[in-house]
């Protein structure tokens, strides 16, 4: 199968995980309380694992190259949405727009991009993957605070590095330049305690989606609009610009799918915390989050043959 074939197949394996959280919150399986102690134990322990076990490898050049360019394009790819999202979606009412702009920035990488990557590429995948959830949860606690605020919160920032994920990040990146490798007996089981995360990420989207009447979302015609814009115009744009570049198939598309996610779980718990229409960031993340499910097979599809089509006329 090619890459395109592979996300497709991929995604709807999620969906139907999806389905299954769905199901289990619907029959009372799961509640808001189990539900939101599932999404601490995947954001605190499954996603830490699976990040730094990705940096269990032999040191090699070309992976550190490739991790660098990674940054590099997690933080274009950013920053081109940030200036997209204040020309094109609509600011009233206020509230809803800083949700819209907020979800339209920071996608739900950690969560849904790292098992597509992990499928795609593997453990390489995973590995390119860090560079775009560093460099979001960077943004997000300065830039994305300030979206509500209207100021940033270097505080917040602080606070932000002392989360599992990037001290995973960080622990992995310093075991991996020093040619560290943890005993066998250790790294089963964060290995295996990472392999939750496919389903259990999967799950826990269902029983969000479940807490929302989806049917009545999808009768919201901003929704679809906001939809749109963050999950085909700002992959769209990322597109070209890759495109254009001479990156390595592994690394661009993996910074792809990370920009081409749906918004991050965290839109509702920024809206929450900020009083900026909670129903509403849940309402579009299900939406969002549906509609991804043909979208991002849709956009590495589009960025495949962009990439071979321009490979033709230009010498990389």
């Amino acid at each position: 199968m090619d890459t395109a074939q592979i996300v497709l197949y991929q995604a709807v394996v999620m969906f139907l995980m999806i389905v299954v959280g769905y199901i289990c919150y619907r029959i009372h399986i799961i509640s808001p309380t189990t539900n939101i102690q599932l999404s601490n134990l995947l954001l605190l322990v499954v996603n830490p694992c699976i990040i730094f076990i990705s940096f269990q490898v032999d040191f090699d050049a070309r992976l550190v190259s490739g991790l660098l360019i990674s940054i590099g394009l997690s933080v274009l790819s950013i920053v081109l949405m940030m200036f997209l999202t204040r020309v094109v979606l609509k600011k009233k009412p206020e509230m809803q727009y800083k949700v819209d702009r907020f979800a339209c920035i920071y996608t739900n990488c950690g969560f849904f991009a790292t098992p597509l990557v992990s499928a795609m590429f593997g453990s390489e995948g995973v590995l390119f993957i860090t560079a775009y959830i560093a460099t979001s949860n960077f943004f997000m606690w300065t830039q994305g605070v300030g979206v509500y605020t209207g100021k940033m919160n270097v505080r917040q920032l602080v606070n932000c590095l002392k989360a599992p994920t990037i001290i995973a990040i960080l622990l992995g990146v310093i075991l991996f330049f020093c040619h560290i490798r943890i005993p066998d007996f250790v790294y089963d089981p964060i290995q295996f305690i990472g392999s939750m995360n496919s389903p259990l990420a999967m799950i826990v989207a269902g029983a969000f989606i479940a807490q929302t009447n989806v049917v009545k979302a999808f009768a919201k015609l901003r929704l679809y609009y906001v939809s749109i814009v963050r999950l085909f115009m700002i992959p769209l744009l990322c597109i070209v610009v890759f495109a254009l570049l001479p990156l390595e198939d592994t690394v661009a598309l993996t910074v792809l799918v990370g920009a081409a996610a749906p918004p991050a779980v965290s839109i509702m718990m920024f809206a929450a915390k900020y009083q900026c229409d909670e129903l509403y960031a849940a309402e579009l993340f299900s939406v969002s989050t549906i509609i991804s499910i043909l979208s991002i097979p849709s956009m590495c599809f589009l960025y495949t043959w962009l990439d071979g089509f321009i490979s033709m006329f230009l010498p990389f």
